[in-house]
């Protein structure tokens, strides 16, 4: 189906390769999954496969790259479309109608599909991605996550034959994330769809891949099955595994799983074999009940009057809010944002996670209700004042970037904001080196992953240091390391007394970093309290390690969590 050979290639002025003898072949109906770090090239080697390198990015290639036989450097992509699809990390660069039904249909109107199956295919695949409450709204209302579910059907409904995908759960919540995969995997099981996929956040779909393509600075370091890799040695890819994994690692113990549900039968297990080592010991109660697995651990306080005696950075008094479809998309929300507090918001896809907070950051203007920012009422505040106060990233990073390469950036934000040459050189310089952006900081913008371009958004912001920082969808695109170079600057900024804001669909990210956790759902607030008191209460909005070990132990949140008990089993 695909059949990569020698490839090689650079981007226009660039000297370094960012791919290097690559070979790779994709059978008929193979989950193929591309595992690397942030900048490893698993953007440009999807790019190639559909054509998009070199026919639009341009640069160097050498080697060759075929589809169903067909080159991809002698062939237009709108014909090699008939049978790779592809989707992009960015939906913003997919999408080119406000209406929903017309963007999915576009594609097959191209193929000139006959409009009574056309309407039947677009029906279905709506229906397979939940898309039919989205069907009379105007793309430009939606929300990141269902941007990129609309991306997603305009693929699936013209039936390619190979469907190459980058990074296409980014932006999904937990639930529909697991759908669309799903989904993906039935069309790849039942129908030998071959499917390409470069994903970060592997835990959601590294048990479909048939074969797992690991890069490594533009070169194939590993191709094989998830057992392969534990055979090659798995403590040295530990930063590309599903996170239940690691701990276990960690731990030291023999069996690991890739999954909760193989976590849950390694756990049961240890738990049969201590019942059957303390009945041959004779040892009776005391030793079942430790090796039991049921930990009981008392459960912590929930925060109380403290909150109380730290200031409020940000009140949000019954906000409603409509985009003017008479649907609102936020309804009498209450909540308070305190100083030195990392909160996260999280919710399904289209919950209003995204309004509230470009209703705090100024961006929009509530129907109903106040914002107070320190005691002011945003309303009596100019769009300076709160732009002084308040830095936002929205989920879209190429709204954020105008200059040439990520150094040139983070300077004009310097400038912006007043400082002397000095003081801006060395915020710049910590904050290059703290997120790792150092060693590309003088590429050209064209040039980075998404990932990249990502944390160049986010250290744009981060630089003028401001006292409330929002962060949208930030670790989209990003690897485990880099994340926690991240999540480091965010625990700095709680030192400092600083608010932080981050909605997210990345639960394992919630679990390490934030204090507090806001739920949403339908523009309504679900719930708001401490992180384990939201998640640890949560079956679907929370980490893997709660999920593997509930009812083993059911306090387990984090990566911490869990191998604390895994050490006191083993």
């Amino acid at each position: 189906m695909v059949e990569i050979k020698n490839l090689t290639y650079s981007y226009p002025d660039s000297r370094k390769p960012a791919l290097s003898k690559v070979n790779l072949d994709v059978k008929p109906g193979e989950f193929v999954l591309i595992a690397g770090l942030t900048g490893s090239g698993k953007s440009t080697l999807c790019r190639a496969i559909n054509g998009l390198i070199p026919n639009f990015y341009g640069g160097k290639i050498l080697g060759s790259v075929s589809v169903m036989g067909i080159s991809t450097l002698n062939t237009k992509v709108g014909e090699l479309c008939r049978h790779v699809g592809f989707v992009f990390q960015d939906p913003e660069a997919q999408l080119i109608f406000e209406d929903p039904v017309s963007e999915i249909a576009f594609g097959l109107e191209n193929l000139g599909v006959e409009p009574e199956q056309g309407f039947k295919r677009v029906e279905e695949v709506m229906a397979s991605l939940r898309l039919g409450h989205i069907r009379d709204k105007r793309i430009s209302e939606l929300s990141g996550g269902e941007k990129q579910k609309i991306a997603l059907a305009s693929v699936l409904v013209m039936q390619p034959e190979v469907i190459v995908l980058d990074e296409p759960t980014s932006q999904l919540d937990p639930v529909s994330a697991e759908d669309f995969l799903l989904t993906l995997k039935s069309l790849n099981s039942d129908l030998g769809v071959a499917v390409v996929l470069a994903e970060h956040r592997i835990e959601r779909c590294f048990h479909l891949a048939d074969r797992i393509v690991i890069l490594d600075d533009g070169k194939v370091v590993f191709s094989g099955s998830s057992d392969e890799i534990a055979k090659a040695g798995i403590a040295n890819v530990t930063g590309l595994l599903p996170p239940i994994a690691k701990p276990f690692i960690e731990a030291g113990w023999e069996k690991i799983p890739f999954t909760v549900r193989e976590g849950r039968i390694i756990l049961s297990l240890s738990r049969l074999n201590g019942v059957d080592r303390d009945a041959a010991s004779g040892r009776g109660a005391s030793c079942k009940e430790k090796s039991s697995l049921k930990i009981k651990r008392k459960k912590k306080k929930k925060r109380t009057q403290e909150t109380n005696f730290r200031k409020v950075q940000v009140r949000v008094e019954n906000l409603w809010h409509s985009y003017g479809n008479g649907v609102p998309s936020l309804c009498g929300i209450n909540a308070d944002f305190y100083s030195g507090d990392v909160v996260a918001i999280i919710g399904e896809n289209g919950s209003g996670k995204t309004t509230l907070v470009k209703n705090i950051a100024g961006l929009l203007k509530p129907m109903r209700g106040r914002i107070f920012i320190d005691g002011r009422n945003i309303e009596e505040m100019s769009r300076k004042e709160i732009s002084a106060l308040c830095g936002m990233v929205t989920q879209n990073p190429e709204a954020h970037l105008i200059s040439r390469n990520p150094r040139m950036e983070l300077f004009l934000t310097c400038e912006a904001a007043g400082f002397d040459e000095e003081n801006a050189s060395r915020r710049i310089h910590d904050i290059l080196v703290t997120l790792g952006i150092e060693a590309f900081a003088s590429k050209p913008m064209e040039e980075l992953s998404c990932g990249q371009r990502e944390l160049v958004a986010i250290a744009s912001v981060i630089v003028r240091d401001p006292d409330i920082l929002i962060l949208d969808e930030p670790t989209r695109g990003l690897d485990s390391s880099v994340k926690e170079k991240l999540a480091f600057v965010l625990a700095k900024r709680k030192e400092q007394g600083k608010t932080t804001i981050v909605v997210t669909h990345d639960l394992e990210f919630v679990a390490e970093f934030s204090d507090r956790v806001i739920m949403l759902a339908a523009g309504r607030l679900v719930t708001q309290g401490e992180m384990r008191e939201v998640l640890s209460d949560s079956i679907f909005y929370t980490t893997q390690y709660n999920r593997c070990f509930r009812g083993f132990d059911d306090n387990v949140v984090t990566k911490k969590d869990a191998l604390k008990v895994l050490r006191e089993l083993g």
